[in-house]
């Protein structure tokens, strides 16, 4: 045996004899880890999607010295985004992310461990909001004529931001009447046709997405309302003599077009 043994009596009874059998364990004298401390920390609680989340955090030893040249893994919602190398004196880490999730967001930090340290985590907890999106709509006027093309327009925005290729529902009352999508400028319109005498109700509904908020018009009210002729009527003479004739006559009109099968009661007095 050698210095790395530790000698064990093993005592056995044969024959109601007691016997001594000398036993030899070997002892392994490897160096124990160091357990770490691994701290996490965002410049604040609460972000807006689009903004930058500064992720900070260090990695110690049990007694708080530094731990540098370590590689500590950052994940959001469990998946890997980068791996970060330890500096400094106080072993410090940094990452900054992109908000891009809406709703509740896990950071974490992992270190792995090596031969000499043990391997730890931190988890910080943070909430993304989605972008507020506003909505203006409007007719170009309030009545219209039977049969003329009621025009309504608007533009979804978030703050100075247009809102281009989204999808905006358009209702008649509860009635969906179309879906439109959204320009470049974030604007949008739809064109009717006033078909009834009525009056009406539209709204405009965008139903939101991962980046931005669902958001309603106010109410647009239009008059739909019969359309008003103009109607002329002249003689052939201003003056005839007793027994003679003359002749009436006029045109019914609207918007300087003639208005044909209407039935026209001519009064004298």
């Amino acid at each position: 045996h050698d210095d790395n043994t530790v000698l064990v009596e093993n005592s056995n009874w044969i024959n109601n004899n007691l016997t001594t059998n000398p036993l030899y364990v070997v002892i392994s004298e490897g160096e124990a880890k160091t357990s770490t401390i691994l701290t996490l920390s965002t410049n604040k609680s609460t972000y807006t999607i689009g903004e930058t989340i500064e992720v900070t955090g260090s990695l110690t030893d049990d007694e708080e010295t530094g731990l540098t040249g370590k590689s500590i893994k950052i994940y959001v919602n469990n998946t890997l985004v980068d791996t970060v190398t330890t500096q400094g004196n106080n072993g410090s880490f940094s990452k900054n992310i992109t908000a891009n999730i809406s709703g509740e967001v896990s950071i974490k930090a992992v270190f792995e461990g090596d031969e000499d340290y043990y391997s730890n985590n931190a988890t910080e907890n943070i909430t993304v909001n989605k972008k507020t999106a506003t909505i203006t709509f409007a007719a170009s006027k309030a009545s219209y004529d039977l049969g003329e093309t009621i025009s309504l327009s608007g533009t979804l925005k978030s703050g100075n931001i247009n809102i281009g290729s989204a999808s905006v529902k358009i209702y008649d009352g509860d009635s969906l009447l179309d879906t439109v999508s959204t320009n470049a400028s974030g604007a949008f319109s739809k064109s009717i046709t006033a078909s009834a005498v009525a009056s009406k109700t539209y709204k405009a509904v965008y139903e939101g997405d991962n980046t931005y908020t669902s958001v309603t018009s106010s109410d647009v009210s239009v008059s739909i309302v019969k359309r008003t002729p103009t109607i002329s009527l002249a003689t052939s003479s201003a003056s005839v003599a007793a027994g003679g004739s003359y002749t009436l006559s006029g045109a019914l009109l609207y918007n300087s077009s003639g208005v044909g099968s209407a039935s026209i009661k001519i009064y004298d007095g």
